[in-house]
């Protein structure tokens, strides 16, 4: 079976009482999330994940999780 892994980093803002890691922690909780990193620089969080093809990887638990955290930018890139 072949496997797309792509790693995308988010520029996210937490909300009121919310932070950074509590962030983290419901991003790593999707299913396709194999490693979640908090990072400093231009992006916040470096995630890992895992599909059966690069639409899987940028699947809509993905986006619904970019628009859940906040998050104003990011970058991906498939290997």
């Amino acid at each position: 079976m072949n496997e797309v892994h792509a790693v995308i980093e988010l520029k996210i803002t937490p909300q009121r009482d919310t932070g950074f890691g509590k962030i983290a922690e419901k991003v790593a909780r999707y299913d396709q999330v194999e490693a979640c990193f908090l990072m400093s620089g231009t992006y916040d969080l470096l995630v890992f994940v895992k599909g059966d093809s690069l639409q899987d990887s940028r699947s809509s638990s993905l986006r619904t999780c970019r628009r859940s955290t906040g998050s104003s930018r990011r970058r991906r890139t498939s290997c």
